[in-house]
């Protein structure tokens, strides 16, 4: 029956992510939660309309699918308009605005031109460079006389990186949380109006394109949270 076997692909679809798994087979299916959650509803509202029996077997996919749907919707809620977060108190005093720009270069691009022509264009505060290696470190060179302040990681691999900033850096860190030419970098930064907040860049692998399972993206994305988490400024 197309109700069963529809209703057993969406719910492990829905399972897979959750389970221990780390090869991207599994994990693809977190980037389409909406879609799956759109598919188990259509299929559901279909099974009552155009099922006439009822029998065991069917009645359990139905509610493992309904409580696959309301878990969905769990996760999905707090993406919506619906969704109030919580507002925290506005502190006394706080800093002026602060501008970011970051960019994947792409390791191989040669037109090293266009992206000073863009920082020249929004002039942000702080700017931050993936996939950047010597040939775009020494292209950057140009822009070190407005950011007097920077860290560089300059790789081949195409996981460089390279932090510029107006703002005095007051220390930084590179780490290498899950691989040694995997860098991050934490960046602990000072406002002109002395306010200090820590900056952090991370690069991990992407996708199935690069890696065949998600192991080192999602150590690297946990190590980070872990460091924000224990982190006394704003980060």
């Amino acid at each position: 029956m197309w109700f069963i076997a529809i209703s057993i692909l969406l719910l492990l679809a829905s399972i897979l992510p959750y389970t221990p798994l780390t090869h991207w087979f599994y994990r693809v299916f977190e980037f389409g939660k909406i879609q799956i959650f759109i598919l188990q509803i259509t299929a559901l509202v279909l099974s009552f309309i155009l099922i006439d029996e009822s029998y065991f077997w069917l009645c359990i996919l139905q509610l493992l699918t309904l409580l696959s749907i309301v878990s969905h919707t769990v996760a999905l809620y707090k993406y919506t308009s619906f969704y109030k977060s919580i507002q925290k108190e506005p502190c006394d005093t706080s800093s002026e605005k602060i501008t970011v720009l970051s960019a994947n270069v792409f390791q191989e691009n040669k037109e090293h031109e266009k992206f000073i022509a863009l920082i020249a264009k929004y002039n942000p505060d702080i700017f931050l460079t993936m996939e950047s290696d010597e040939n775009w470190e020494k292209a950057l060179s140009v822009l070190e006389d407005d950011y007097k302040h920077s860290v560089k990681v300059a790789l081949n691999n195409t996981y460089g990186m390279h932090l510029y900033s107006k703002f005095k850096i007051i220390k930084h860190r590179v780490h290498h949380f899950v691989a040694d030419d995997l860098p991050s970098i934490e960046a602990k930064i000072s406002t002109p109006d002395n306010f200090e907040f820590t900056f952090f860049a991370v690069h991990p692998p992407p996708s199935p394109t690069e890696e065949e399972n998600s192991k080192e993206r999602d150590g690297e994305l946990l190590s980070i949270a872990k460091k924000i988490k224990k982190t006394p400024t704003p980060a």
